[in-house]
């Protein structure tokens, strides 16, 4: 899948891939294998933990990979560009106890808050740009894409099917379903 992601994306781009920490050590033997660089490990710090049995976790990782040797896009640069971002994000999680937590679980067990996505993808993409999502889980990304003003590319709903969507960002169209194993290439920007 990483192959994938870095074959059909600009040389420079930043891959921001969420994973819980039982499976790091195959996401650093995966990423290791495709990317150039793990530019970061970011910790998405929930306000509430979830279930386990040794430990709660209250966290999930967001390994920052970058795709090729060019450039990549920077929009925090040391709170240069007016955001002061640290690699410890602070969002409340599904878990909390907040209305509407239930509807968006119900969507994806994994749901992410539209403001962590949308802070991700203005960290490392311009306006008017395109960003990939190849799952797009709950539909989170469709919100965040359209609220920071960037075009997004659908690949893949492998887990759940034909994807889901949210009321109020209208019909989720994937470009292309794909099963396990095929080639697929990411839509034109135009």
């Amino acid at each position: 899948m990483f192959r994938r992601l870095a074959e059909n994306t600009v040389d420079g781009a930043i891959h921001q891939i969420c994973m819980g920490w039982r499976h790091m050590w195959e996401m650093l033997a995966a990423g290791r294998n495709v990317y150039s660089d793990l530019k970061n490990l970011c910790v998405w710090n929930k306000s509430n933990a979830g279930m386990g049995s040794f430990y709660r976790s209250k966290h999930e990782l967001v390994f920052v990979w970058k795709s090729g040797a060019a450039a990549h896009i920077n929009n925090f640069e040391l709170g240069q560009h007016g955001r002061n971002r640290t690699n410890v994000w602070d969002y409340a999680g599904i878990s909390s106890l907040r209305s509407g937590r239930l509807e968006e679980l119900t969507m994806h067990p994994t749901v992410k808050p539209v403001a962590l996505v949308a802070d991700a993808i203005k960290d490392c993409s311009r306006r008017g740009g395109l960003v990939l999502d190849p799952f797009c889980g709950s539909g989170t990304i469709l919100v965040a894409a359209e609220r920071t003003g960037r075009k997004l590319a659908v690949g893949i709903a492998a887990w759940f099917g034909q994807g889901s969507f949210s009321s109020r960002t209208g019909i989720l169209r994937p470009w292309r379903k794909v099963v396990a194993g095929s080639e697929w290439k990411c839509p034109s920007p135009h």
